[in-house]
């Protein structure tokens, strides 16, 4: 196997734009592959004809439309094993944003890491099951709203875990199909004098099933999902 990547660059006029991204997939050590990704994107205050208000205030400026810079950037890498059984992977990607609110002059910034597992059996290990998809994910959010003073006015926290099993089942008849489960956690607040949101804590699971056959000239297909959610 070969190492592989893409490289990207732009440039905006308009708002003196800035981005960047790559990606690179390489072989790692046997059956083993890497995979790295990342972007980068800066802009000034956007140009515009006129001012950035309707009503413009004594010394406002024309031609810029202030606080509606941004700074966004973005790195992920993973792992996965490749075998003749299926595969299984494993990825962090980090998240950094912050930008400013046009008119308000407050600002963003947002922080977000993620944990994600995936992986495939295409090899049967239970009689009648053709193939078995897992997928496992962890989210750590906050955001943070800076009032123009540059005091932190609100903080929001979010943290979320959700898992997915999917089982792909052997011809039953005319029938093909596939049976699954999912669940979800999430832990949510906000902090602040001005948080007008109570804090949440949520569980689901929900149990689904999907159909599908050929008879004749006609394609059946039918599902169904039940969930419990507190």
């Amino acid at each position: 196997e070969k190492v592989t990547g893409a490289v990207d660059s732009r440039f905006d006029y308009a708002t003196d734009e800035q981005a960047g991204a790559f990606t690179i997939d390489a072989p790692f050590i046997g059956m083993f592959n890497l995979h790295l990704d990342g972007s980068v994107r800066a802009t000034d205050d956007y140009d515009i004809p006129g001012f950035g208000s309707v009503d413009p205030e004594p010394g406002d400026e024309e031609g810029t439309l202030n606080f509606s810079s941004t700074e966004t950037n973005n790195l992920t890498g993973g792992l996965s094993y490749i075998g003749g059984w299926g595969y299984l992977g494993f990825d962090v990607g980090h998240l950094a944003s912050n930008y400013d609110i046009p008119g308000e002059g407050a600002q963003i910034d947002l922080k977000q890491l993620r944990y994600d597992v995936k992986g495939e059996i295409t090899r049967a290990l239970l009689p009648g099951i053709e193939r078995i998809k897992v997928q496992v994910g962890h989210t750590d959010y906050e955001h943070q709203e800076f009032e123009p003073s540059g005091e932190v006015g609100t903080t929001f926290l979010n943290d979320e875990f959700e898992g997915r099993m999917e089982m792909l089942h052997d011809p039953i008849g005319i029938w093909s199909g596939a049976v699954g489960l999912q669940i979800q956690h999430r832990d949510f607040e906000a902090v602040g004098e001005e948080a007008l949101t109570p804090p949440l804590t949520s569980d689901a699971a929900g149990l689904f099933v999907y159909e599908h056959a050929d008879i004749g000239d006609w394609h059946v297909e039918m599902g169904g999902r039940v969930e419990h959610q507190k």
